[in-house]
């Protein structure tokens, strides 16, 4: 099953099956140096609600943003996405 929402302008997406899995679009300038337009980085990111274990980033003529992140959720409550997603973001933050 999969949910999608829409927090703070960005869309998240939830795939439930045998593990919880959380792809939410970012836009976070990072100083991470990308040799291509789009690069998939695998990291192993603990955070309150699980682990990030891929990001995304994108390339432009002026910065580099991480623009994805997957997320394995140790636990997944649809009242609580707004406070998973920040709580990703935070992370992510530190990361850039």
């Amino acid at each position: 099953m999969i949910k999608q929402y829409l927090i703070d302008n960005k869309k998240v997406f939830v795939i439930l099956n045998n593990s919880t899995v959380l792809y939410a679009d970012t836009d976070i300038k990072t100083k991470i140096v990308s040799k291509e337009n789009i690069e998939y980085k695998d990291v192993n990111i603990p955070f309150e609600y699980g682990k990030i274990v891929k990001i995304v980033t994108c390339k432009t003529s002026i910065y580099t943003y991480i623009c994805n992140a997957v997320a394995l959720l140790d636990n997944f409550n649809d009242n609580y996405m707004t406070e998973i997603y920040h709580s990703l973001l935070k992370e992510l933050t530190k990361l850039a």
